[in-house]
């Protein structure tokens, strides 16, 4: 069973290449494969306990002690954005996350301590909106790092800058943009007065998945 047509999960970027990822993963961990799990998507994590998208619903989710025990390494627990393949029990409200699907990029941080440990912030990001609030937190040297996150993650970086309508001369601040992230869209908006809005909304569409970065307070 390779659930290929999953509407709801589809809206969340399921589509055939993740059905068959799905499937392999599956038979990999399970003499039963697919029959004995559904897949689903991470949208939270606390503290080991997550919260999970399955096709009827969202649902609660904790991970399965052998595959926690497999694990040599923190990145490989399930993230957000992770595609995972879970048990449900007839009547029993929590789910069992049982394996997570190979992922095809993830923002990863190092964690401080005794060991340097990498942690993934978020997987499987198919755009990464880098947010600038004009006038001033349009930084080089920020947006120069935030793109190197994005190009690492596998995300395709979008820069946006915010408050267009507080810009002096919003043509400079849009070609001071563009020359600090050559080949990457730049794009304009003012919560406002609407301008920009709809290039942005393009990039927010059912079926992609969208981080946002930037300082606190410039989205």
């Amino acid at each position: 069973m390779t659930h290929p047509d999953l509407p709801h999960l589809a809206s969340l970027g399921w589509d055939a290449t993740w059905a068959a990822a799905f499937q392999a993963a599956a038979e990999a961990s399970s003499p039963r494969g697919a029959d004995a799990v559904l897949p689903a998507r991470v949208l939270a994590e606390h503290r080991e306990r997550y919260t999970i998208s399955v096709e009827d619903g969202d649902a609660s989710a904790v991970l399965a002690g052998r595959t926690r025990h497999l694990a040599t390494a923190r990145e490989e627990l399930p993230a957000v954005g992770d595609w995972v393949g879970v048990a449900r029990n007839e009547g029993e409200g929590t789910a069992v996350i049982r394996f997570v699907v190979p992922r095809r990029g993830a923002f990863v941080r190092k964690t401080a301590g005794d060991t340097t440990a990498a942690q993934v912030v978020a997987a499987n990001v198919d755009v990464a909106l880098i947010a600038a609030a004009l006038p001033g937190d349009l930084s080089t040297r920020r947006l120069e790092r935030y793109l190197t996150l994005a190009w690492e993650s596998g995300a395709t970086p979008v820069v946006v800058l915010t408050k267009r309508d507080l810009a002096e001369d919003i043509d400079a601040a849009i070609a001071e943009a563009v020359r600090s992230a050559p080949g990457v869209e730049v794009v304009a908006v003012s919560a406002l007065t609407g301008d920009g809005v709809d290039r942005l909304a393009a990039h927010l569409v059912p079926g992609r998945t969208a981080v946002l970065l930037g300082s606190s307070g410039a989205g």
